[in-house]
Formats: C-alpha cells, sequence, structure tokens
C-alpha cells in the first residue's frame, strides 16, 4: 500500500488486512473478491461469494471458510440487504481502490467472471445476484466473446441490455448475437425470468433472417 492509501485507511485497519492477506489466504481471497463484487455485494447465497473468492484462490472456499472469514475481517466488512438476501462488501471504498489498483487486478475480474458466468449455468434457478449483476462482470473482463444464447437468455433484459448498450454498442464487440440481444432486452427491459428467453430468441431468429436475407437474393438467378 502507498503512502496515500495508508492516509486513506486507518493504520490499524492496513496492518490487520496486510496480517490477513499473508497469514490468512482463505480470507484474504474472500476480502479480495468482494473488491470485485457489483450492487451491494456478494451474497453468501448459493455460494456466489465463494464462487468468486474460489476462482482467485485457484481451490475451493467453502461456506465455513465465508463464516471464519467474517470473524476474522469483520471490520473490513459491511452487510446491507439487496434482492433480499445479506449481501457483502468491503467497508472502505479505499481498500476497494487499493485491491484495484493491484496490477493482476484485471486477470483477476477476468477469472471471477468466468467462473460466476459457468456457475449461472449449473444453478437453478439462477440467483438474481448472477440475473442482474453478471453482465457488470462481464463486460468489466471483456468477455462478451464467451457468452452463449443460453446465458444471456439468464440474464435480467433490463440490467443487460443497459451495460451492453453502453460498453459495446458502436463497437467490433457487437456480434450479431448481441445485437439481437440488445434490441430485444431495450424493447422487453422489464420482461420476467420466463418470458425473456422465449422473447431473446425470437430476436435473434428476425436478426439472422434480416442480416441473412439479402445474401440470399444476391444469390438468386
Amino acid at each position: 500500500m502507498s503512502a496515500e492509501d495508508a492516509v486513506a485507511v486507518p493504520r490499524p485497519h492496513v496492518e490487520d488486512l496486510a496480517h490477513l492477506l499473508v497469514h490468512s489466504p482463505r480470507t484474504g481471497a474472500l476480502l479480495r473478491a468482494l473488491s470485485l463484487s457489483r450492487g451491494c455485494g456478494f451474497p453468501r447465497n448459493d455460494g456466489i461469494w465463494a464462487v468468486g473468492a474460489s476462482a482467485l484462490l485457484g481451490e475451493p472456499i467453502l461456506d465455513s471458510d465465508v463464516a471464519t472469514a467474517l470473524e476474522q475481517a469483520a471490520a473490513h466488512i459491511l452487510v446491507s440487504l439487496e434482492f433480499g438476501q445479506f449481501a457483502y462488501r468491503l467497508a472502505n471504498h479505499h481498500l476497494v481502490d487499493v485491491f484495484r489498483a493491484d496490477p493482476s487486478h484485471t486477470s483477476q475480474e477476468r477469472a471471477v467472471a468466468w467462473r460466476l458466468l459457468r456457475e449461472s449455468r449449473t444453478l437453478k434457478p439462477v440467483p438474481e445476484y448472477l440475473r442482474n449483476w453478471l453482465p457488470e462482470h462481464l463486460s468489466a473482463s471483456d468477455a462478451w466473446d464467451r457468452v452463449r444464447l443460453s446465458d444471456l437468455a439468464r440474464m435480467a433484459p433490463g440490467p443487460l441490455g443497459a451495460t451492453l448498450t453502453r460498453d459495446v454498442v458502436g463497437t467490433e464487440k457487437l456480434s450479431p448475437l448481441l445485437a439481437a440481444t440488445v434490441a430485444a432486452a431495450n424493447a422487453h427491459p422489464d420482461a420476467g425470468a420466463e418470458e425473456w428467453p422465449q422473447l431473446l430468441r425470437a430476436a435473434r431468429r428476425r436478426h439472422s433472417h434480416a442480416t441473412s436475407a439479402p445474401n440470399h437474393h444476391r444469390s438468386s438467378p
């Protein structure tokens, strides 16, 4: 940590955090994961917080490790409610800046995003945190090229359309799949979890037909 960081964060917090990162690697990974969370923070439910930290540590983190971290690092963690669940984030935004100044921050962001994307494919129903905040994780790690139609169908259309419009529209990252997704999501931002996949697949079919029709006409005798 730099001198500026030490001024922004009380010295006992700095020393305690440094100790945890060195001597309690699982707690350290869980704290580092919180610097990458979105919204009100990672929920403990469905193992989302543990999954994010596992991506950073490179080995499984259990709910018992989360319980230990909440005891060891209570001074560094804030608890709030989001989507009807407890959500956890770092208590001091300067600590977030410290973690994000790490040279490996980009690779850490990507590792967490990819792991959360894989997790969204297995959890049923998809947790609200992933439905609403996975688009932000994907944009921050530039991981849209890994996304399938079925992945997009699991995300909430409102946040998905807003994120794609902000970060992807107008760039070379706007693939035909994402272009159809933007159109459908912005047209139906409040579509429910059951209705949205049908709307998205219909938009994808329309977009595919519209882009292939000119080629078809040109090839006709």
